[in-house]
């Protein structure tokens, strides 16, 4: 065999790869590939064309030059003949809240092979606060205060290149919620069949989320025979029944 492929091959997805293995001999040798043992296809040229690279081409390969007189061989293995340039799996939120005194996450969930270097940076400088510690994918920030909001940008990074965006981190005070609307105390329903609607709201830092009961029971969101909209503060019962009567409460909370 007098001319052979690199020991390793490196190619982008859906890349065509070209793998040389000539040999000489008389009889002129025919050239058989095999792909982890299983056979290819044979080739009186000797390159072998992988068009559109996937990931199951990784491998090991082997090419055999063989004639009526005898046959010589070289195996090489492809680490990996799958790469693909960073890229965000989800972009993150341009904009993120924090509040004082909880923990914040950031995080950029980019994807690439090789896998990416992630790389968090504030105002173009590394970040050294001994409250502030990177874990893979997340920037997380613990007992958030004023002075860290601000832009952040995260990169990732392999040999064939690069992806970054950027995060700006607004910090709000923690505020417990007040509740500013409620049903009144006693509500009638006048006829069976009839719809009720139930609605609370209120205010707070996060803003807080409503939970429903019935007679001290927690009221499931998928309940078939009621309708809770979280984001709404309402509670909808489309076809109301005697079974229905209670005591409803409404309670609010943003941990």
């Amino acid at each position: 065999i007098t001319t052979r492929p690199p020991e390793t091959l490196v190619a982008k997805q859906g890349q065509n790869l070209k793998i040389p293995c000539i040999a000489t001999g008389f009889p002129e040798p025919v050239i058989a590939w095999s792909h982890d043992g299983k056979p290819r296809y044979s080739t009186d040229i000797g390159t072998m064309t992988l068009e559109s690279v996937q990931f199951n081409d990784r491998g090991t390969y082997t090419c055999q030059a063989k004639n009526f007189i005898g046959s010589a061989r070289i195996t090489f293995k492809l680490i990996s003949i799958f790469a693909v340039i960073p890229r965000f799996v989800q972009p993150p939120p341009v904009y993120l809240p924090g509040y004082i005194g909880w923990e914040t996450t950031l995080t950029c969930d980019i994807f690439g092979f090789p896998p990416p270097h992630i790389e968090w940076t504030r105002a173009l400088q590394q970040i050294h606060s001994g409250r502030t510690r990177q874990a893979g994918r997340r920037l997380i920030i613990k007992k958030t205060e004023q002075q860290d909001r601000g832009p952040y940008m995260c990169t990732g990074t392999n040999k064939l290149g690069s992806v970054f965006a950027l995060i700006v981190l607004t910090v709000y005070p923690v505020v417990p919620p007040t509740i500013t609307k409620s049903p009144p105390p006693v509500v009638t329903v006048q006829r069976r069949g009839a719809t009720l609607q139930l609605t609370c709201a209120a205010q707070g830092s996060p803003t807080p989320t409503i939970e429903w009961s019935k007679d001290g029971r927690l009221i499931s969101t998928n309940d078939s025979r009621s309708e809770a909209n979280t984001r709404e503060g309402s509670l909808v019962m489309p076809y109301f029944q005697p079974e229905d009567q209670g005591d409803y409460k409404c309670f609010f909370r943003n941990f």
